[in-house]
């Protein structure tokens, strides 16, 4: 059998360092995100608990009915569209007339936080 000569060898050497050293790389990358990704999570949770307490608290003052004040608190907090789904799918599913007169997001583009539907 013959031998491969110096320059293939090392070649070969090279590319295979190279490639380990690639895909450590990426490991390291998509462990990173993922820890990334899952702080952002923990953050947004905590805000909305944070919020969902207010919102209880307020209500509580305001409805006696502890039952009560947490349906309101339920129907305020409702944010449809989260986690990535079509707003206007849940809106439609909850009966409530769409304003077609103007594209989704152009709320956003204008600069809008929030819209306020009262029943």
């Amino acid at each position: 059998m013959k031998r491969l000569s110096l320059r293939t060898r090392l070649t070969v050497w090279y590319t295979f360092a190279l490639l380990v050293v690639l895909c450590l790389f990426a490991a390291d990358v998509l462990w990173q995100q993922g820890r990334l990704g899952l702080r952002r999570v923990d953050r947004e949770l905590e805000a909305f608990s944070a919020t969902l307490a207010n919102v209880v608290q307020d209500e509580l003052t305001e409805i006696a009915d502890p039952r009560a004040a947490a349906e309101e608190a339920r129907n305020t907090v409702n944010a449809p569209g989260r986690a990535g789904r079509d707003p206007r799918r849940a809106w439609r599913r909850a009966g409530r007339p769409l304003d077609r007169s103007r594209p989704a997001g152009a709320a956003a583009n204008r600069g809008d936080r929030a819209a306020r539907v009262d029943r």
